[in-house]
């Protein structure tokens, strides 16, 4: 896996972890996704200005996991978020990590990261809350 740096897509993208899930939401599209643990941990790390070495290093040293199947997890990840125009590549600027890849103690049993996407509420999403309301429901009536 070649060392690289990517960054949230602000402005287009919003999320929010809660319970070790985190829920994405691509505001161009109005797809949203939901990770599971491990998925979180990426996307946190990502968040936290880790490049692809940080994320690797963390997987390897927080779950029962050879660095073969980390590194295919975490590649595969990336690749699913940066086609579905999540994340970006970013320039690779030391001074802006948070490197946070200390050694664990007591490894975790390593669960597959995934993530889920769903298309359901784009139609809600993009429902114009001032213009799209029906006056007895108070609530969007799509067309």
């Amino acid at each position: 896996m070649i060392n690289k740096l990517y960054k949230i897509n602000e402005g287009k993208v919003v999320s929010e972890t809660l319970d070790g899930e985190t829920i994405i939401i691509n505001l161009d599209n109005g797809n949203y996704y939901s990770t599971n643990v491990t998925g979180a941990a990426i996307w946190n790390l990502i968040q936290s200005n880790n490049n692809t070495e940080d994320i690797l290093k963390y997987f390897i040293n927080h779950y029962d996991v050879s660095s073969d199947i980390a590194e295919k997890s975490v590649s595969d990840i990336l690749e699913f978020l940066l086609k579905e125009n999540l994340i970006l590549e970013s320039e690779l600027n030391l001074s802006e990590r948070v490197s946070k890849t200390e050694d664990s103690i007591k490894k975790e049993p390593f669960v597959d990261p995934k993530i889920e996407k769903y298309e359901d509420m784009q139609e809600m999403l993009f429902a114009d809350p001032i213009h799209d309301v029906d006056e007895k429901d108070g609530w969007p009536v799509l067309k």
